[in-house]
């Protein structure tokens, strides 16, 4: 088993990764237009007439990083270190930090095709950690998760009944067993 692992938190979805490559082409060819066309000198009225096109170049580019980022968390269970790392595009930033005391995770249902993964710490803290559209794969990776941190399961897929999952006679039935 591979001591360390990555759970993608939200991808965004195909149509703001499309409207955000959209930004950033737009904005590259507002930068390639401006340097073709601006005569370049010192004076003073000629910074101030192309501040508007800065700010333009600004704002684009503020929302294409915002339609495109995603947050992926990596785990290196050896260690007992986790990352947080934000990736737009190649960038990507994030620190490892020692793991705090993890409590349990949960299965959500966001609505009745989505579900989450949520691990829980510091009892009432949290982090998304990934987002299903499938029910039996949500439940593989919370599993396979809780599995490696050695922490509790909960089934949180409907709402106001939530119920611990018995994770040894799951494993050995094959199917959700719940804690009574």
């Amino acid at each position: 088993m591979d001591k360390s692992i990555t759970y993608i938190e939200r991808q965004k979805p195909l149509w703001l990764r499309l409207i955000a490559s959209l930004f950033f082409t737009i904005t590259i060819v507002l930068i390639i237009h401006f340097c073709y066309t601006m005569e370049f000198s010192w004076e003073k009225k000629y910074f101030k007439g192309h501040i508007d096109y800065f700010q333009i170049i600004f704002i684009l580019l503020f929302f294409g990083i915002y339609f495109s980022y995603t947050i992926n968390c990596y785990f290196n269970f050896e260690k007992k270190l986790f990352k947080r790392e934000k990736t737009i595009g190649v960038f990507k930033y994030g620190k490892w930090k020692p793991m705090p005391k993890l409590e349990y995770i949960s299965l959500f249902a966001v609505n009745e095709s989505t579900f989450e993964i949520n691990l829980w710490y510091k009892k009432n803290r949290h982090w998304d950690l990934y987002e299903k559209y499938n029910i039996k794969d949500a439940f593989t990776i919370a599993f396979e998760l809780s599995e490696l941190l050695n922490i509790d399961l909960l089934d949180a897929t409907i709402p106001g009944d939530f119920k611990w999952i018995d994770k040894k006679a799951t494993k050995e039935a094959g199917e959700i067993i719940y804690i009574k």
